[in-house]
């Protein structure tokens, strides 16, 4: 009970001793003492609290600096935002050609042969099944040349009468892909009335009257390339002439070199221009040039596959120029020029069209003489490059046809302004007489105008960019829009004016790049392969260099294997010419500092890339004007290395936190 009470009990504190009160004495004193007080009645001491103890000092917790607000989710937001409107941009500026409906009206009022219909057979057609076709039907497929054959183009002469009925019977039957009335073309020929520079002048003595080649910049263009290695098909009226001394060429083609070609209106081989239209756009296409003698081409070094189609009138059937078409697909051609045409939309011209485009033939036809709006057939096949013509001072010329599928003008000559302001090439042409030309074909350089004089101009620059390695039809169109002089209307003059000299002058550019490209690739390679020859184990320093180096590489490369997979002009080359992909890679949740460094690397290779690409001026996008392009590089470039800053500053966040 004691021990319980004394718990119970509070402690009780010492008394603090108090200091006696000292009392000064001035002097002896007699008073009596004073009695001392009475004593106080003694009181309990008061429990006192407990004296508080001071907690022990916390140390606080480490708080992570909140992000900047340039990096946080609104930057993000924003960059995200830019791509977007970027991209809009971009495809907004889609710039495939796509080929109009075509027009019945057009179709029935078209010349054609009253009593000869083409057919177009499926490839895989037995000789059997075409033999009992046509006996079906009372008429006689027969091959329209010996070069039909694989492509099934079949012709069949009949009674006019019986035409609608005839081709609507072929058109039922499934072995038939196409039939239709034997259209007549015609070939398109008008009536007659700063800084130093490098530059190629020629020495031919009519070369000053060639005011279409300088018109162009062919003297900045020919210091870079003649078109060596090119093969431009003319589908025309031939080349050449008979003469007392047998078939001969121009004498300005001394040194044009000439490949096999075959004469499609004759069906026999390669026979001479009677006309006279062939041989002149052949010579402006390839014209021997600097050799002293008449005028220059605009690809002298090319060669010429002369694939004749019209008679001396300049009439031919549209099924010998499909023919034509295949045989320049098939024997490899990598232009056609097609200085001809006709109102009426032909299904079977259409698909020779897509055959000979899809074996990488970039076809440059005539827009047409009509002088009013629509463009004729071929012409207006989104497969073609369409050209209209202009005279000397960049003017549209009267007689030119536009209309929106127009891709791009040429010098077509104006003979309203005298014979100075036509198109002089070396050709066969007849004398005038009252009634028209006569006597015999005199060897010569003369003029002519029309759009079938400024669609070789566009072709001979087309086998320019060939010579310089650029193939794809698609990317040479795409080049030749890019590079034009602009002029206005677009329906007139569809990008602008050709211009020879920039055209090279960026297909170069973009060359070099490419072989920058190329040495970046091999400098990464000889790194990765020194690198990765020493590493034994993951531990070793050099591992995390070499990872890097595979992702510098994979990012630098990563848009040229897709443009290779997918092909130019495709819209999955976004995915590859942007940082879309690099952007996923960044954004990854709980990056580590090695995962980082990898989509860092990732991201710089792709920078680079985009960088090296706009300022070549090439990229694989259809579009156009390249100032679209050019906003959705360097909106890319922006936004990529905004992401990769963005993701340091988490990664460097992260590991001052865990420090």
């Amino acid at each position: 009970m004691d021990r319980e009470n004394d718990r119970l009990r509070p402690e009780r504190q010492p008394e603090l001793q108090r200091p006696e009160p000292r009392v000064q004495r001035l002097g002896p004193r007699n008073e009596p003492e004073a009695a001392p007080p009475p004593p106080q009645p003694v009181q309990p001491p008061r429990p006192m609290a407990p004296k508080p103890v001071a907690p022990k000092p916390v140390a606080p917790e480490p708080v992570a600096p909140r992000p900047a607000k340039a990096f946080g989710t609104w930057g993000r937001l924003a960059a995200i935002l830019l791509l977007v409107v970027a991209g809009g941009v971009l495809i907004g500026g889609s710039d495939e050609k796509v080929t109009p409906p075509p027009e019945p009206a057009a179709a029935a009022s078209s010349p054609s042969v009253p009593n000869e219909i083409v057919v177009d057979l499926r490839d895989n057609a037995t000789d059997a099944e075409i033999v009992g076709l046509g006996q079906s039907l009372g008429i006689e497929l027969r091959y329209n040349s010996i070069h039909s054959v694989a492509a099934k183009l079949m012709v069949a002469t009949i009674n006019p009468g019986d035409r609608e009925r005839i081709l609507t019977a072929l058109r039922a039957n499934p072995l038939v892909e196409a039939a239709e009335p034997q259209f007549i073309y015609q070939l398109y020929q008008a009536p007659a009335p700063a800084a130093p520079v490098n530059r190629f002048v020629p020495n031919d003595p009519e070369y000053p009257r060639q005011w279409h080649l300088k018109m162009i910049g062919m003297e900045e263009a020919w210091a870079k390339t003649k078109g060596k290695g090119a093969t431009v098909a003319v589908i025309d009226s031939g080349a050449g002439a008979m003469t007392t001394n047998g078939w001969i060429q121009g004498r300005d083609f001394n040194q044009t070199q000439f490949v096999k070609g075959y004469d499609f209106a004759d069906n026999q081989d390669p026979s001479p221009d009677d006309n006279g239209h062939g041989t002149h756009v052949t010579g402006t296409i390839a014209e021997s040039t600097d050799n002293g003698i008449l005028g220059a081409g605009v690809a002298p070094e090319a060669q010429i596959m002369p694939l004749r189609v019209a008679d001396a009138q300049g009439h031919l059937r549209m099924s010998a120029v499909a023919d034509a078409l295949h045989f320049a697909a098939d024997h490899k051609a990598n232009v056609a020029n097609m200085s001809l045409g006709g109102p009426a939309p032909s299904q079977v011209l259409e698909k020779a069209m897509q055959y000979a485009f899809k074996k990488d033939v970039t076809l440059i036809c005539a827009a047409g003489n009509e002088g009013k709006e629509g463009v004729g057939y071929p012409g207006k096949f989104k497969e073609c490059i369409a050209v209209s013509a202009v005279g000397p001072g960049g003017l549209m010329a009267f007689y030119s046809t536009w209309g929106k599928e127009v891709d791009i003008a040429g010098p077509g000559g104006d003979p309203r302004q005298g014979e100075d302001a036509e198109v002089w090439q070396n050709t066969f042409m007849q004398g005038h007489c009252l009634a028209g030309p006569c006597g015999p074909r005199r060897d010569g350089f003369f003029p002519l105008v029309g759009t079938s004089m400024a669609t070789p101009h566009v072709t001979g620059v087309a086998a320019l960019l060939v010579s310089l390695g650029m193939t794809d039809p698609k990317e040479i169109r795409s080049q030749l829009r890019k590079s034009a002089k602009k002029y206005a209307p677009a329906d007139h003059y569809g990008a602008g004016i050709l211009d020879a000299a920039k055209a090279v002058e960026n297909v170069q550019r973009s060359t070099k790049t490419n072989k920058l490209q190329i040495w970046l690739a091999l400098g990464v390679a000889a790194l990765l392969l020194t690198i990765g020859k020493s590493l034994q184990r993951k531990t070793d320093p050099m591992f995390f260099v070499h990872q890097i180096a595979i992702a510098l590489a994979v990012g630098l490369f990563f848009p040229v294997v897709l443009e290779k997979l997918v092909g130019f002009g495709s819209w999955w080359n976004l995915a590859g010419h942007s940082v879309i992909v690099a952007i996923i890679f960044l954004m990854t949740p709980r990056l580590d500092r090695s995962g980082f460094w990898k989509a860092f690397a990732f991201t710089v290779g792709i920078v680079i890339h985009l960088l090296l690409d706009a300022d070549s001026g090439r990229a694989p996008f259809q579009v156009f004007p390249q100032e679209r392009i050019l906003f959705w590089m360097y909106a890319n470039v922006a936004v990529g290395l905004y992401f990769a800053a963005s993701a340091y500053r988490s990664i460097r966040r992260s590991a001052m936190a865990s420090a």
